[in-house]
């Protein structure tokens, strides 16, 4: 569910949640995106864990951590313009591999996380003028970019 920040959840949210049989509830980002007041909120319909890093990148490679294991591709996604990870989504679920945030100066957390699963391969979205070969070539720990 997207939810606003700056509001409670709506009696539509609320209507999905009571007639859903969630186990846990995923909070994805930290409280500047997800306040305290909203994760209280969803606690009456499940166990709740968030999932977040100090900032949008890190909370990725969290994600990927979380539901990934120790994928064998990875996603990059510019970090800045949300249709680019938007359209990965597809992509990443027939491809069970995760979208990592990325762009040239913040690629540290990506490139972490996939030479600490030795992934060399994956798919770049949103062209070279949003992630630059080279920037995908250090994340990846490629010499070539196909």
């Amino acid at each position: 569910l997207l939810v606003n920040p700056n509001k409670p959840l709506t009696d539509e949210q609320k209507a999905y949640l009571a007639s859903s049989s969630f186990s846990t509830l995923y909070i994805i980002g930290g409280e500047g995106a997800v306040p305290a007041a909203i994760e209280n909120e969803l606690k009456a319909y499940g166990t709740t864990k968030r999932i977040s890093g100090s900032v949008r990148y890190e909370t990725s490679v969290e994600i990927a951590r979380t539901f990934f294991g120790s994928p064998d591709r990875a996603i990059l996604a510019y970090s800045h313009d949300y249709p680019d990870g938007l359209c990965a989504g597809p992509l990443g679920y027939a491809m069970f591999a995760p979208i990592l945030l990325t762009k040239t100066g913040k690629e540290a957390p990506a490139q972490t996380f996939c030479s600490e699963n030795r992934i060399t391969n994956g798919y770049v979205t949103g062209g070279a003028a949003r992630i630059p070969d080279d920037t995908a070539k250090y994340i990846y720990n490629v010499t070539e970019i196909k």
